[in-house]
Formats: structure tokens, C-alpha cells, sequence
């Protein structure tokens, strides 16, 4: 996919949470490091990522964020190697989360 076509998908996926109010948690793993970029968005797109944001009480980087590596997750071929390590800890957690909803209250 070509560097345009893939901005252009994220701009599209961009609006559309913006407009229908979406509100996808995206997993990112606290361990691994960040790094900052700078993008320049429309007033229109951004003043809308701030009242999001102000609504939920995160900051519009967190929002942000969380649209950014929703659309890169979508993006990425369903065919695309991966590591073992990662069904492994989906399957944990899912396991994990059972075994709470399955303890009787005390």
C-alpha cells in the first residue's frame, strides 16, 4: 500500500470515528517505548478530537493515539507473520478472565 493511499485511509477512518463517536480501545503495551511525531490536521478535525477528548476526560494525544493504532491494526495484512508470543497472550488473558467471572462471591 502506497504511502498516500494509506494517509489517505487514515484520514477517512479518522472522520468517521470522529463523526460516529467510535471509542476503540487500542491495546498498546506499556512497555514499549513511545516517540513523538508532529502532524498537522485541519482546525475542523482537531477542535472535534479535543471535544472527544474533553467528553471521555483523556487528552487529545490519547485520543489521538487510540485512532492512529486502531487504523494501523486495520491495516495490517491478516496474513502477515506473527509471533507465537502473541496468541499465546491473548489466550492467557482470555483464560485469566474467565477464572475471575467463573469464582463465586465472598
Amino acid at each position: 500500500m502506497t504511502r498516500m493511499i494509506f494517509l489517505r485511509k487514515l484520514k477517512c477512518r479518522l472522520i468517521a470515528s470522529l463523526e460516529n463517536g467510535a471509542h476503540d480501545k487500542a491495546s498498546h503495551n506499556a512497555a514499549e517505548p513511545m516517540s513523538a511525531f508532529k502532524v498537522r490536521l485541519p482546525a475542523s478535525v482537531l477542535n472535534k478530537v479535543r471535544d472527544i477528548a474533553a467528553q471521555r476526560g483523556e487528552t487529545t494525544g490519547l485520543v489521538l493515539r487510540e485512532i492512529i493504532e486502531t487504523a494501523v491494526a486495520d491495516a495490517v495484512d491478516d496474513d502477515a507473520t506473527i509471533s507465537v508470543a502473541e496468541p499465546r497472550k491473548l489466550i492467557t488473558t482470555a483464560t485469566d478472565s474467565e477464572r475471575l467471572r467463573e469464582r463465586p462471591a465472598v
